[in-house]
């Protein structure tokens, strides 16, 4: 049987839950309004890009801390790497994470994604760790401005990485305010949304509207 709520709120992480450039939860508010909702009984999701260590860290674990009753987590979904991870807390209050093993990186691309990065852009970027993407992200101290310009340059050359790999049918150069990756085409929020839309199919709730 269907349990129909009022609403569902589905929070990307960036410059929404955290600070974007901090990386972190400067405003503790609002983990306490996410856990007022869960406790409610109504779910959340959140659907980031980010890797789920790093959500795991700055965001779940936080969260995980300041709930009295880790049964609520329950109510919570959380789709990283743009689908390619999901994770859903136990009856225990711990993590269990899946990995869509279909849209893991080609260790070879991966490899030379990290190259690139420490050999041409080590000033103004960092490669950051996923398991399903290729990441590199704004390095702590430079300007939004030269990372910026130098993310156009790093467009370029990643989608030259991908052509020369003879993959340019499978992978997409996606870019963000801090960050450039190589991804699946299947891959992206919309692929979170459809994550979160069977997670609430799976557990028989019904929102009347989404937030």
């Amino acid at each position: 049987m269907m349990k129909t709520v009022d609403y569902m709120l589905i929070l990307d992480v960036d410059g929404v839950i955290t600070n974007i450039e901090k990386e972190i939860v400067t405003e503790p508010l609002i983990l306490d309004y996410v856990i007022k909702i869960l406790e409610r009984g109504e779910p959340v999701a959140l659907n980031t890009g980010r890797g789920i260590d790093w959500t795991q860290d700055v965001v779940l674990n936080p969260l995980k801390s300041k709930v009295s009753k880790p049964q609520i987590l329950k109510k919570l979904f959380v789709v990283a790497e743009s689908g390619g991870i999901t994770a859903k807390f136990n009856q225990n209050g711990s993590l269990d994470i899946s990995v869509d093993e279909s849209l893991k990186m080609p260790k070879d691309l991966d490899q030379k994604v990290r190259e690139l990065v420490t050999e041409k852009y080590s000033q103004s970027m960092r490669y950051e760790d996923k398991k399903t993407m290729s990441t590199t992200k704004i390095k702590e101290g430079t300007s939004l401005g030269k990372f910026q310009e130098d993310q156009k340059e790093i467009i370029k050359d990643l989608q030259e990485l991908i052509d020369s790999f003879g993959l340019g049918h499978k992978f997409k150069v996606d870019a963000s305010t801090i960050g450039t990756n190589i991804m699946y085409k299947t891959a992206g929020k919309d692929r979170g949304i459809e994550l979160v839309l069977e997670w609430l199919s799976r557990r028989k709730i019904k929102p009347q509207k989404f937030i």
